[in-house]
């Protein structure tokens, strides 16, 4: 939801974007492949940190890759309001008669979804609807809504937009990765000239579950991640 808000700057200043809704998996890989050139990703905060780098590190270009922050956001289970069925844990997704709604496999979403799962000792083929996946956070929450699923995982927004309850699970940032040797071009410039600006970081800090904490500040791997075990490459 950001990102969006940026890109609508973005187009208002003049400027053409091209984009695609991806995971953040195909993403980071398109970036390394130089299919575009910048790439959004999330990487959750605390316990599934280093994990979640790991993930996405094969597509990391050591020296050359640049981390521009642009928000935290908290991440958590979408349900009705009153919380109806009563789901507050990964173990309640198990339970008869429960249905769930997903996102699709390449997401940052989906991949923190499954690291709570195992540190769970849930199995996913268990959850009713497990494969039933959508591609933003906003149809998840609509799923949910609509009756047409009882619990959802994403982000706190779209389901405040839905009138649904939200339970926060985990906090993550949310990153724009680049090319060190793209920085100095006028888009580029241009992305950063919004994200550091005040009213920009306003409209960030009103979406529900997200702050600008650090937004614009452009780092290396190594000082993005500093509590992560990076190997000599880095």
């Amino acid at each position: 939801f950001a990102v969006e808000k940026m890109i609508e700057n973005l187009t208002l200043s003049g400027m053409h974007v091209e984009r695609k809704y991806v995971g953040s998996t195909e993403a980071v890989a398109s970036l390394h492949e130089g299919a575009c050139e910048i790439a959004g990703f999330h990487i959750p905060q605390g316990e599934f940190e280093e994990i979640a780098f790991k993930h996405y590190a094969r597509w990391l270009i050591p020296h050359q890759s640049r981390i521009i922050h642009v928000a935290t956001r908290r991440q958590g289970f979408m349900v009705a309001s009153g919380n109806p069925h009563k789901i507050y844990e990964m173990q309640d997704l198990v339970r008869k008669g429960l249905r769930f709604v997903n996102r699709q496999p390449s997401s940052g979403t989906r991949f923190l979804l499954e690291c709570f799962l195992k540190k769970a000792q849930v199995d996913p083929s268990l959850i009713a609807g497990y494969e039933q996946a959508e591609f933003t956070h906003a149809a998840v929450a609509a799923y949910v809504a609509s009756g047409m699923a009882d619990v959802g995982f994403g982000v706190e927004t779209p389901a405040r937009r839905f009138k649904l309850e939200f339970l926060p699970l985990a906090t993550e940032r949310y990153f724009l990765l680049c090319n060190q040797t793209d920085l100095e071009k006028p888009h580029l410039q241009a992305v950063l000239k919004i994200l550091n600006s005040d009213a920009f970081q306003f409209a960030v800090n009103q979406l529900p579950g997200y702050t600008a904490a650090h937004c614009g500040q452009v780092s290396t791997i190594a000082d993005a991640f500093p509590n992560v075990s990076l190997g000599r490459k880095y």
